[in-house]
């Protein structure tokens, strides 16, 4: 094991025959940062082989659920040996308790333990105070789940697969944790969250940072003239012409997620005067995908599996006063044609 500390970071690196692991605290950092290294697999055993990471906080009581997302969007209940349609008694405890972790997988009622993935990964809680996450496998036998061979990539080498990947962990006060974790998710999603450009440093020209922005460089610049609300996410802005442009925005908590913070809550974003240099005439609803007026849409009824009725599709309010202020509900994505002044 090898452990480095300074003012910046604080990493620790240890290796276990394949399996070599970085953990790393930054400066100012509400979570740690976990790079992994594993491969390839060692199948001379004749055994088949599944790598997991396990994060363990023993005192923290669970109740035998956690969540994990969906699409890297909404947090699905999950609980142990359990569905809510029929009574389950798995033959396969482990398997049967693993679900697809896209983004995040959380834990915890007074205090949330949170794992950000970057990658779609297998997860689950085998016991109270845990996440697991499976970070490699190979297989030396058909598991007779329909693929019709082992699951075994032997890669260029015939040696097998090495994989990298990078975790990032939180654990806080329930009250206080949705900001951290959806931080985390938001970097699981879409890393890097920012793009990073420098002049270059010629010869009589700025020769330091310093320098360099008392030139009269930006250190930085934002398409928007504010910050959007916390609990919003700028999926999508896509010109389709000089005039007009595609705008996705998304709401990024569930209902009730968090209600001592207001991220669970409704968020209104003025479109008028959004854009630097620009000013929004009009916003038209479009279907997600952007091909369609919603309104345009015919709707329909459905029914669910308890006879109740509903119609879609579901038309909110349309863009209101001067300003062209459009709200979202928790989870809810508008897409939105935007009409630009000339």
């Amino acid at each position: 094991m090898v452990t480095v500390s300074g003012p910046v970071l604080n990493a620790t690196q240890s290796t276990l025959g394949y399996v070599t692991q970085e953990t790393r605290l930054w400066a100012g950092a509400a979570d740690v940062e976990i790079e992994w290294t594993v491969g390839p697999v060692d199948v001379s055993d004749g055994a088949s082989h599944e790598v997991i990471t396990r994060y363990s906080a023993p005192a923290l009581p669970t109740d035998g659920g956690w969540v994990t997302d969906s699409n890297c969007r909404e947090g699905q209940p999950r609980r142990r040996n359990w569905r809510p349609q029929w009574d389950v008694r798995p033959s396969e405890p482990v398997a049967a308790n693993y679900f697809p972790t896209n983004c995040l997988a959380r834990t915890g009622s007074a205090v949330t333990l949170a794992v950000a993935v970057d990658r779609s990964e297998g997860g689950s809680s085998l016991a109270d105070g845990q996440l697991e996450l499976m970070v490699h496998r190979r297989m030396t036998h058909d598991d007779g789940r329909g693929v019709g061979e082992a699951l075994n990539e032997p890669g260029l080498d015939g040696a097998g697969l090495i994989v990298r990947g990078r975790h990032w962990l939180v654990a806080a006060p329930a009250t206080a944790a949705p900001p951290l974790y959806k931080a985390l998710h938001a970097r699981a999603l879409a890393a890097p969250d920012a793009v990073a450009a420098f002049a270059p440093l010629l010869p009589g020209g700025p020769t330091t940072p310093a320098q360099w922005r008392a030139a009269g460089y930006a250190a930085s610049a934002s398409l928007l003239t504010r910050p959007l609300p916390a609990n919003v996410h700028l999926a999508t802005a896509h010109a389709h012409s000089p005039t007009s442009l595609l705008l996705r925005l998304a709401h990024t908590y569930d209902a009730g997620e968090d209600p001592a913070g207001g991220g669970s809550g409704n968020a209104t974003v003025a479109l008028a005067d959004l854009l630097v240099g620009r000013t929004v005439t009009g916003a038209t609803d479009m279907t997600l995908a952007g091909a369609l007026p919603l309104a345009s849409v015919p709707s329909r009824t459905l029914r669910g599996d308890g006879g109740e009725a509903f119609t879609v599709p579901v038309l909110p309010a349309p863009p209101a006063g001067p300003g062209l202020a459009v709200t979202l509900a928790p989870q809810e994505i508008r897409t939105l044609l935007l009409t630009l002044a000339p």
